[in-house]
């Protein structure tokens, strides 16, 4: 059943093909509003997150329906891919219309908030030296900062962290997947 001011019109075979962005489309397809932009204020204590400069939609999409799935206080995107990609959507199961989510524009304003609210900001990296995910204590709240598939995080934003945090890895391995390293944050600060 549709909502009563909803248009519905029915489109050929052809049409669809041609608008889908998949091979077999499920035959539904629809032309939204975006969602308002969200007031997202950080409090002491809670446990959010900082996408930096996320490229890969499938990506974005894991990371929303897991950080919904795990109870963030709110995800930051900071210049990554389109919010509303069809694989973004598709990825996140929905929870792009419920999680709490904010583009933000401004690097220095977020630290600068996060400062002011008394939310330690914490940098994922991969550096020996950094502190082992499991051994940090997140009781005061947290705010990771996850970067890109290809770079990580920009030198620049990572040593302006109040803390770095890198996870335990076999020495054969380098790195792992932006989605799934954030989902081990996730779970590391909803457990505590």
């Amino acid at each position: 059943d549709a909502a009563p001011d909803t248009k519905m019109l029915l489109i050929s075979d052809q049409q669809a093909k041609e608008i889908a962005d998949t091979e077999t489309a499920q035959g539904g397809f629809a032309v939204a509003e975006m969602l308002p932009e969200r007031d997202l204020r950080l409090q002491a204590g809670d446990r959010a997150m900082l996408l930096h400069c996320l490229q890969d939609p499938s990506n974005l999409g894991a990371i929303l329906r897991t950080a919904e799935a795990l109870g963030t206080d709110g995800l930051y995107l900071y210049q990554c891919c389109d919010l509303y990609n069809p694989k973004v959507i598709r990825g996140s199961m929905g929870a792009i219309f419920r999680a709490p989510i904010r583009r933000i524009r401004d690097t220095d304003a977020f630290f600068a908030h996060c400062r002011s609210a008394g939310v330690p900001v914490c940098a994922a990296v991969v550096d020996r030296d950094a502190v082992l995910l499991g051994q940090y204590d997140f009781s005061r709240g947290g705010v990771v900062l996850i970067g890109n598939e290809g770079n990580g995080l920009p030198r620049e934003v990572s040593d302006r962290c109040d803390v770095k945090l890198t996870i335990p890895m076999s020495p054969a391995s380098n790195s792992l997947n932006a989605a799934m390293a954030a989902g081990l944050f996730l779970w590391e600060m909803a457990k505590t």
